[in-house]
């Protein structure tokens, strides 16, 4: 527990191995979880019990949570994708489950950077990526529908060897269901490091990125 409010508290996490000069950290994370009153579709506060079984919890030399702000992403026919809720996304709330959104973002981001990827001869099935960081706000819940949600993917920010991915998917009546920050590290397979894209491949992305 990194952090504890009047209606939500924090967790971290890390995944880590022993090795021979210390902890080897494999990833790190965070989740913001708040009290939800389903039949009332409302947040509440924490209980009196519920807060001071967290503050027991609560470790005070933890690094605060990074800042996750996103550009609102264009709504343009090039970058949509359809997300279809398959029903082995419903969790026993009855609304789709807070991970398959993460499948969403995977899915609505392949689709348009293999577009981009694919106008360019350098990109044509032989540049790699890895992802580097995910970031998912939950603004409304999805649930099972005949018709397919909309998710829309642009790419905002573009680095020497990185780019930066953002995802809106939508309700049907337009509204957002969940906001996605994606970053991207171009990747050598043979070396295992990162590494700087072939020309046209940089010139292909930084068009997608000027587009918004």
């Amino acid at each position: 527990v990194t952090d504890v409010r009047a209606a939500s508290f924090t967790l971290g996490y890390e995944i880590h191995d022993d090795g021979p000069d210390g902890p080897i950290v494999y990833a790190t994370g965070h989740t913001v979880l708040t009290p939800y009153v389903f039949a009332e579709e409302r947040i509440r506060r924490l209980a009196p019990e519920e807060r001071a079984v967290l503050l027991e919890r609560l470790v005070d030399d933890a690094a605060p949570l990074p800042a996750f702000e996103l550009p609102a992403v264009p709504r343009r026919p090039e970058n949509h994708y359809p997300v279809h809720v398959r029903f082995s996304d419903i969790d026993g709330y009855g609304h789709v489950n807070n991970v398959r959104y993460v499948e969403y973002l995977q899915e609505a981001r392949i689709a348009v950077i293999s577009r981009v990827f694919g106008e360019v001869p350098s990109g044509r099935g032989r540049t790699s990526v890895v992802v580097a960081s995910i970031d998912v706000d939950y603004r409304r819940q999805l649930t099972m529908s005949p018709e397919a949600y909309a998710a829309h993917t642009q790419v905002i920010e573009v680095g020497r060897s990185s780019m930066v991915l953002g995802t809106e998917v939508l309700e049907h009546d337009g509204s957002v269901a969940a906001r996605g920050r994606v970053v991207l590290v171009f990747f050598d397979p043979e070396t295992q490091r990162s590494t700087v894209p072939p020309d046209d491949v940089r010139e292909a992305v930084l068009r997608a990125a000027a587009q918004g």
